[in-house]
């Protein structure tokens, strides 16, 4: 029993280690737009076209583990609480999608463990290939993480129209709960 209970223990030190204490890439959880961009290697921009006054966001282009994607940083009320890998696809084959989201799944694994939520979907009366359903809006594929910190990692492909949806979204301890709210308030006021 006590060989269970420091094998436990080293694999919870190893997750924590692994995770950091909530940072992703230079950053830290709670950075200004001004300290972000200070620390980012990658030139950003600010998009200054956000629909919620609370939520600005500042992007770059980069590439992570040979995919080339869009970074994006979301802050709330000045603060960073979301980053996000949004990747470029430009594939005639949507089956691809798969193998690229099935590589990056597997590396997020390597680093952070198995994810507490694994899903894989497709709508039960479709009957077309894998790929193409996910890129019209007939399933979906998605991990999530939480890390000992609060911290909650997402990774989504799906689609629409023919258009893939693939992204690693970051939050921090509690970010997402604090976006949704400041989202949710804000649409309120539209009505």
């Amino acid at each position: 029993m006590k060989k269970y209970l420091i094998l436990a223990a080293l694999v919870v030190l190893a997750c924590a280690s692994a995770a950091g204490a909530g940072d992703f890439r230079n950053v830290e959880w709670g950075m200004s737009m001004r300290e972000v961009m200070a620390a980012e290697t990658v030139p950003l921009e600010e998009d200054d076209e956000s629909d919620v006054p609370e939520i600005s966001c500042l992007f770059g282009e980069t590439t992570v583990f040979g995919f080339d994607c869009e970074l994006i940083y979301f802050f709330a009320n000045g603060e960073l609480k979301q980053a996000r890998y949004f990747f470029f696809h430009e594939t005639q084959n949507p089956n691809s999608l798969i193998s690229h989201y099935e590589k990056l799944d597997r590396l997020l694994m390597e680093k952070y463990a198995y994810p507490l939520t694994r899903e894989d979907f497709m709508e039960p009366d479709y009957t077309g290939d894998r790929g193409t359903g996910l890129v019209t809006g007939k399933g979906w594929m998605f991990s999530e993480w939480l890390l000992p910190d609060g911290a909650t990692i997402e990774h989504e492909l799906s689609g629409d129209n023919n258009e893939p949806y693939h992204c690693i979204d970051y939050y921090a301890p509690g970010g997402r709960d604090l976006l949704d709210e400041i989202e949710e308030r804000n649409a309120k006021k539209m009505l």
